[in-house]
């Protein structure tokens, strides 16, 4: 059974910025990333303990996995699959600060 998708608001964020830094030099390529992240959630609905499971010292972070979008390995998608849904929490760049970055994830 697919699961449903439900994206955070700084997931959202994610997106929207992401495919902005590359539609400056490459506004194709920025194209092909938004379907590339949106076929990820799709694998990830379908497949939703794919990712690797992560350990973080904030307890808010418990369950968190980590997957990747296709086709664009550098970009990370942090998750937790529920009993019907997959949260998506954050798309973070590889070179990003991922301790920083998802603990500010913190009053979602």
């Amino acid at each position: 059974m697919k699961l449903a998708l439900f994206l955070l608001p700084k997931a959202e964020a994610d997106i929207d910025s992401h495919c902005a830094f590359i539609g400056k030099t490459n506004p194709e390529k920025a194209l092909d990333f938004d379907r590339a992240v949106f076929d990820s959630f799709d694998q990830l609905c379908e497949t939703p303990l794919i990712g690797a499971e992560r350990s973080y010292q904030n307890p808010k972070l418990f369950g968190l996995r980590m997957w990747f979008v296709r086709g664009f390995e550098k970009f990370l998608i942090f998750y937790r699959p529920f009993g019907n849904y997959v949260e998506v929490v954050r798309i973070l760049h590889s070179a990003q600060n991922r301790d920083f970055m998802l603990s500010e994830n913190e009053g979602e």
